[in-house]
């Protein structure tokens, strides 16, 4: 069993009998985190007790105490000033978003589920300049419906961007088909950054 956690959209069998929606560890994204950084992670498990992951990092003295501060890049002067609206329910997926978009001084408008995005879109108005959204949103909804019904009910016709932790060629496809473009977790900030300029300089 031990193995099988790290697969995608594994859960174990202590299900909670309330049948409220369960949130993995994202074992699989942290897997293939770490094969890019060439170390691997380790799992001490005792039934009844609890388990421990853990991975092995280098430590490296900086050269200088003075972190260097990077300029702002031609991408990211593009997306300056936007707004953008993400909806994730992972919240610590939102989080470093938020501190992602920061960083490139987007104005970021961010919500946990569909019905959150509803809400704040009446509320704050149009324009939004772009979604992020991951695919799976919760109940039964993915981001490709919730971009769709935001268009058709709000007239919002802000390009988007379809991420998700799923490789499946059904999802694929769907985004495809549908005409969103899509970025699998972990993201590489400067992956999406292109695809964003992208989309706004169509």
């Amino acid at each position: 069993k031990i193995n099988d956690i790290f697969n995608e959209f594994v859960k174990g069998s202590n299900q909670d009998k309330k049948g409220s929606r369960c949130f993995g560890l994202g074992l699989a994204i942290v897997q293939r985190m770490a094969r890019a950084l060439d170390t691997p992670v380790t799992v001490e498990s005792e039934v009844g007790k609890g388990t421990v992951f853990s991975v092995e990092i280098p430590t490296i003295v900086p050269a200088s105490s003075t972190i260097p501060i990077e300029p702002i890049t031609p991408e990211a002067s593009q997306v300056a000033g936007k707004t953008f609206l993400c909806i994730d329910d992972d919240l610590a997926v939102l989080d470093a978003i938020e501190r992602l978009l920061s960083s490139w001084d987007v104005n970021s408008l961010i919500v946990s589920s569909a019905e959150e995005a509803f809400e704040i879109v009446e509320e704050h108005g149009l324009p939004i300049d772009c979604i992020l959204t991951d695919y799976h949103l919760a109940p039964d909804m993915t981001g490709v419906d919730l971009i769709k019904r935001l268009r058709d009910e709000c007239g919002m016709q802000a390009p988007a961007v379809i991420i998700t932790g799923n490789h499946s060629e059904a999802i694929v496809s769907y985004c495809s088909e549908n005409g969103f473009p899509l970025m699998f977790k972990p993201l590489n900030a400067d992956e999406l950054l292109k695809r964003i300029v992208a989309l706004l300089t169509k």
